[in-house]
């Protein structure tokens, strides 16, 4: 081999720029922008013309990518309004149609690794915590939990697991245009139609959690005990 062999901090960058090019502009921009030049939320929401909810959900989505874990330094969560007892028929109800999703043609397994997918790109710091704790009771292996952020890349996932994952980040992103008629395709070759459509009504639960946990800074591991989460001793 002529030349120098590459240092490690050369292939690692070369891996990092290589993985950043799967993502969005949007994303990869607000991702660069924030962990390259320390950039705050605001200013990046500037540049890139989007909220700054917005910016934190590609920043979050772009460290889920790259398997890296963003901790503000010195910022202890709180729940803004406890939103169960503020909104309790409301959320009642809407806690009945999402345990109905549970009893779908969607097997456990599956419902699991959408449930942290959709929440890993929203960056809902609860309902990823919660979702890898149940997966965990139910069984789940260890590495497979941390194999849903590069599912495309890992060997791990059953086709039908993967038209799944597909989905559920297309219906999370909701890109531009809409879903194209190629994801759907692809989809529809592992799913029938009974089970695509009872697993976008899951998709569509775990989003709305998401958007609730978020808005409201919900503090993840804050409810294991009455959700009987502790079982999964990850804490």
């Amino acid at each position: 081999m002529d030349g120098p062999l590459p240092s490690l901090a050369d292939v690692l960058s070369a891996a990092l720029t290589a993985r950043l090019e799967h993502l969005a502009p949007q994303v990869r921009a607000a991702f660069l922008l924030r962990e390259g030049f320390d950039a705050d939320y605001a200013e990046i929401a500037c540049a890139l013309g989007c909220s700054e909810a917005a910016c934190r959900a590609f920043v979050d989505q772009a460290a889920a990518h790259l398997c890296v874990s963003i901790q503000p330094t010195g910022v202890t969560m709180t729940q803004r309004i406890n939103y169960m007892q503020q909104s309790p028929e409301l959320f009642k109800k809407f806690l009945e149609f999402s345990m109905l999703t549970k009893t779908s043609t969607i097997e456990e397994k599956i419902q699991d690794l959408i449930s942290i997918r959709a929440s890993q790109i929203n960056g809902c710091g609860f309902c990823v915590d919660m979702h890898v704790k149940q997966a965990t009771i139910h069984g789940e292996r260890a590495l497979r939990l941390h194999h849903v952020a590069i599912w495309r890349e890992s060997t791990l996932f059953s086709p039908r697991e993967r038209a799944a994952l597909a989905w559920t980040e297309a219906l999370t992103s909701l890109p531009p245009h809409g879903v194209s008629d190629e994801v759907f395709d692809k989809v529809r070759t592992q799913l029938s139609e009974k089970e695509l459509s009872d697993l976008t009504f899951a998709v569509m639960a775990i989003n709305a959690w998401n958007r609730v946990n978020v808005g409201f800074t919900s503090v993840p591991g804050s409810h294991d005990k009455s959700f009987g989460l502790d079982k999964a001793q990850l804490a």
